[in-house]
């Protein structure tokens, strides 16, 4: 019988982050309320949920590991469904707290925890899935073979994706609006805005017949990165969105 993972990123994708931080306390644990139809129907197809997640705060010593274990049990508790397993990696590269200093294999973008998981319950990668909204996220999944969903699109969400630069540097990729064939995203870079997009299809009777499609992107020079990022969340939208 096929054995189908259904891999979940944690911070941004089961519970909402506090800014730009995770909850550090089992009182700041606040799940996204769109979770239970979704994970409803994929358990009731036989899929099995698996949590792995970063939690470079424990490295950086805003949270003990014990802490950190904490939350994650208050996350397993709150879902609506079962958890078949769920990892936890407190490690970074030059960590302020020592014993955390380590390019950890199964930190994401590294595929060390999703590896464990396939071995452990028999699993195929191209039969099983992960959701995330970071970019680590995406590439711990392609590390391992296995499909990649944003969150965004799997729970139906606005989009809100952490991305990284060419240079390594976060921001979120943030969808401020939204409508009939029209759509608004935002760059930001620890809250200061750095680029922007307007999207709009034409539709209707007098629209051509490829439905031509319109872009405003806003970057500055050096940023070139970041408005092709927005470009290509763009053109994902438009996928997920096409009649």
């Amino acid at each position: 019988m096929c054995v189908r993972l259904l891999f979940l990123d944690r911070d941004g994708t089961l519970n909402r982050s506090l800014g730009h931080r995770p909850p550090n306390t089992v009182e700041e644990v606040d799940l996204f309320p769109d979770l239970a139809a979704t994970l409803f129907s994929y358990v009731d197809q036989g899929w099995k949920l698996v949590i792995v997640t970063n939690q470079g705060g424990v490295a950086s010593g805003y949270i003990s590991d014990e802490q950190a274990h904490a939350v994650q049990q208050r996350v397993i508790e709150l879902l609506p469904v079962p958890v078949a397993a769920a990892y936890l990696c407190p490690h970074m590269p030059g960590a302020a707290v020592l014993r955390y200093d380590l390019d950890c294999p199964n930190r994401k973008p590294r595929p060390g925890f999703i590896l464990q998981a396939l071995q452990r319950f028999g699993a195929r990668p191209h039969d099983c899935r992960l959701v995330g909204d970071s970019i680590t996220d995406r590439g711990a999944a392609h590390a391992a073979h296995v499909p990649f969903r944003w969150a965004d699109q799997f729970f139906r969400r606005p989009i809100h994706r952490g991305m990284q630069t060419g240079d390594g540097d976060w921001f979120d990729v943030r969808q401020v609006s939204a409508g009939q064939g029209q759509l608004a995203l935002q760059a930001l870079e620890r809250g200061e805005l750095i680029g922007s997009l307007a999207l709009s299809r034409l539709d209707g009777p007098e629209a051509p017949p490829d439905r031509a499609i319109e872009f405003s992107v806003q970057v500055e020079p050096h940023r070139v990165g970041v408005g092709l990022t927005l470009v290509e969340t763009a053109l994902e939208w438009l996928q997920e969105h096409r009649t």
